[in-house]
């Protein structure tokens, strides 16, 4: 009883709000459950999810199948189209991958193909496309691509409109798993698992930071760590991994660990640690990382059910924590069947245009062992303090008006508004006086609205710079001064 009450007491401490800080608004169960999501985004008042499904029709054989599915605000489907592939935004329609991973695919947000594009350097070198990122400051497209052994690693870099730029290999031609690829700042950061000594019992992690020619900048090696997940945030990177140990020849997974990292040099600038409710048969597994809207992350898998000494019983689980790395909330679904004890986990997190929380997973693992009625759930949830930025105003504009930036002259950050009078693509570039691109400020379709935009300009030398604004048909630019 003293070492219940004690486990409470620290619960209570890391997570003052745990019971309180999120409001439930709906869940949506899908039926069938579902082994994978790889991408949600929103638009409007609706989210897409991309997904895979999986039930067992026999004791060695699987029925899988891809689905990409939109969803209205209360979580109802809008349209579902067969594709197991990721998803990207490509201005103001969806990008996603073919059936073969090799060629890419455009969809409106009504579900209409409205263009595709084969990539024959991927396809003549006999890789796939696992993921894509857009450089902001270029616009040029960095496309990890692997083998079928995943030993092979390559990034194939295209322009906006993807014609072949370059490529270059990564890695060192051990079998990895590769969990996350983005550019920030002009750097790649990639995440990987692979086996250290060749087997599970040694698995390691390693973080890695290329500039887009290839050239190694810094790498970590993390021992005992699966799953890594790297997410981008302003001025760092997050790093979320389960950490794992060995009991008698068993794995037992001990906790999560989640870290901001420092880009200049890849050390964590601030490590915690979720370990669960027990110290014996623990299963804590990450799923993912997520940015929270006004600064911070969000963790989110499976932590070990209470009350339950088996191994593999768990539930979803989410933690939030600020850029400083203080716990802000947590939320967990605990659930129980005559099954005698379901395990459930978080697999996909994203927020929706008002900053609402959704969360997909399965409720039920169970579901695809033994064809059972319950699998895949979805949640949405408000946060209070998770407030949206606001960018429009209740002044409803009737003009297109770009206005002055303030300060200016600045050093180093200044803001630019600006107000848009009917629904279109808009584009805020900034350039310097011989008109090459140095930021790519907005870049996406946006709403009837007044909007405010923050421009960092850190990194650029003292100059002249023109900032312009394109909405549509109409376009405009103005000047502004850096002066540090």
């Amino acid at each position: 009883m003293k070492n219940f009450l004690i486990i409470i007491i620290l619960i209570l401490l890391l997570f003052p709000s745990f019971n309180q800080a999120q409001n439930l608004l709906w869940t949506k169960d899908m039926g069938d459950p579902m082994s994978v999501f790889s991408f949600l985004a929103a638009q409007d008042n609706s989210f897409f999810i991309s997904l895979q499904h999986q039930r067992r029709i026999s004791p060695t054989d699987f029925l899988e199948w891809g689905s990409v599915i939109n969803f209205d605000e209360q979580g109802n489907k809008i349209w579902q189209l067969p594709f197991t592939t990721r998803m990207y935004k490509y201005g103001n329609e969806i990008m996603i991958n073919d059936s073969s991973w090799t060629s890419l695919i455009f969809l409106d947000y009504s579900g209409n193909i409205v263009n595709t594009k084969s990539l024959p350097e991927v396809v003549s070198a006999g890789l796939r496309i696992d993921f894509i990122s857009q450089n902001t400051y270029d616009e040029n497209y960095y496309i990890l691509c692997s083998d079928s052994t995943q030993t092979q690693m390559w990034i194939y870099a295209y322009a906006e409109n993807f014609n072949f730029i370059r490529s270059f290999q990564i890695f060192d031609g051990q079998m990895s798993w590769v969990y996350n690829c983005f550019v920030l700042n002009g750097y790649l950061y990639t995440s990987r698992n692979r086996y250290g000594q060749g087997d599970f019992t040694n698995m390691v992690s390693d973080i890695y930071k290329y500039d887009l020619y290839g050239n190694l900048i810094w790498t970590k090696e993390l021992l005992d760590r699966l799953d890594p997940h790297l997410v981008k945030c302003d001025d760092g990177v997050y790093f979320g991994a389960t950490k794992f140990y060995q009991v008698n020849d068993s794995t037992s997974f001990e906790g999560w660990e989640i870290s901001k990292i420092d880009t200049s040099n890849g050390n964590p600038i601030w490590t915690k640690m979720w370990k669960g409710t027990s110290n014996f048969f623990t299963l804590q597994v990450v799923w993912g990382v997520l940015n929270l809207p006004n600064g911070g992350c969000l963790i989110y898998g499976a932590t070990d059910k209470p009350g339950q000494v088996r191994e593999g019983y768990y539930d979803p689980f989410a933690i939030a924590y600020s850029d400083n790395g203080d716990s802000l909330f947590a939320i967990r679904n605990t659930r129980s069947t005559s099954y005698g004890g379901v395990s459930s986990y978080f697999a996909l997190a994203g927020w929706d245009n008002k900053n609402n929380l959704i969360l997909a997973g399965n409720i039920d693992t169970a579901a695809v062992l033994f064809q059972s009625d319950e699998g895949a759930r979805i949640w949405k949830y408000s946060i209070p303090g998770i407030t949206a930025v606001k960018e429009q105003t209740n002044i409803i504009p009737t003009e297109f008006i770009l206005q002055q930036n303030y300060p200016n002259p600045f050093n180093p950050t200044t803001t630019i508004k600006y107000s848009i009078s009917e629904r279109s693509f808009v584009s805020l570039k900034v350039y310097d006086i011989l008109g090459n691109m140095v930021a790519n400020l907005v870049n996406k379709e946006e709403a009837i609205g007044n909007y405010s935009i923050e421009f960092n300009a850190s990194k650029l030398p003292s100059g002249v710079y023109f900032y312009r604004l394109q909405s549509g048909d109409i376009s405009e630019t103005k000047k502004l001064v850096l002066l540090k």
